[in-house]
This record gives structure tokens, C-alpha cells and sequence, in this order.
């Protein structure tokens, strides 16, 4: 699933991802992926932090409380503050991993085929 208020990244994120074989939702804020995460099986999420409505921290905390099995990426260009510091925010509070856009379509993929790499190497805000 890609969650991101931002209409050209989520056909981009969602185009990659359909190339390289993955089935991919789409939701344009929190409360849309929260619903779709009640109803639909997905192994992982790239959730954008900075968002209307419910951010990227809030739908973070709120599909945690879910207890699925799944992953969580967060993404996230920064806006008014600096990117590593809301990356490293979104660790603290549980995420899998973390992107600092604008990144790769080969960065996605890695993190989607080589979880346990994650914390050590790819997307991993220090």
C-alpha cells in the first residue's frame, strides 16, 4: 500500500511497485488506508508522513494499534523541517524503515525483498 497526500507520488510508487509484480493499494491520507487496512490483506506500507487530516505519525501509532502483520515504511520530503528528524521520529514509534524522498524505485523493492536488511542498511534514518 502506498498512503501519500500527493497524486503523482502515488501513481509513481504504485506503477513501480506494479512492475516489479506487487499488488498495490492506494489511499490519499490516513483515514483511507486505516479503512482499507480493515478490510484488505497487505504485507506492507509506505505511509508519507506529512499529510492532511491524520500525518504519517498518527496513522503510524493508529495501524500499530492494529496488530497486523504487516511492515511499515515511512516517506517523507520533510516540508518545514529537517527530513532525518521526522525519519527518526517515525522509528522511535515503530516503523520498519524509512525513505527520504525523493528516492528510487530500486529502493522501494529492496525494502520489499530484503526486510532484515532494512535497520542495517537501506532507509534507515540515522
Amino acid at each position: 500500500m502506498v498512503v501519500d497526500d500527493d497524486p503523482l507520488i502515488r501513481a509513481v510508487c504504485k506503477s513501480h511497485l506494479e512492475e516489479a509484480g506487487y499488488s498495490v493499494f492506494v489511499a490519499e491520507n490516513g483515514e483511507g488506508a486505516l479503512r482499507q487496512l480493515r478490510t484488505q490483506k497487505v504485507d506492507a506500507v509506505f505511509l508519507d508522513i506529512l499529510m492532511p487530516r491524520m500525518d504519517g505519525i498518527e496513522t503510524l501509532l493508529e495501524i500499530k494499534k492494529l496488530q497486523l502483520p504487516l511492515r511499515v515504511y515511512t516517506m517523507s520530503g520533510g516540508g518545514r523541517a529537517e527530513v532525518d528528524k521526522f525519519l527518526d521520529v517515525t522509528m522511535k514509534f515503530g516503523a520498519d524503515g524509512s525513505l527520504k524522498k525523493p528516492f528510487s524505485s530500486s529502493e522501494m523493492i529492496r525494502l520489499l525483498r530484503t526486510p532484515e536488511l532494512v535497520k542495517k542498511e537501506v532507509g534507515f534514518a540515522k
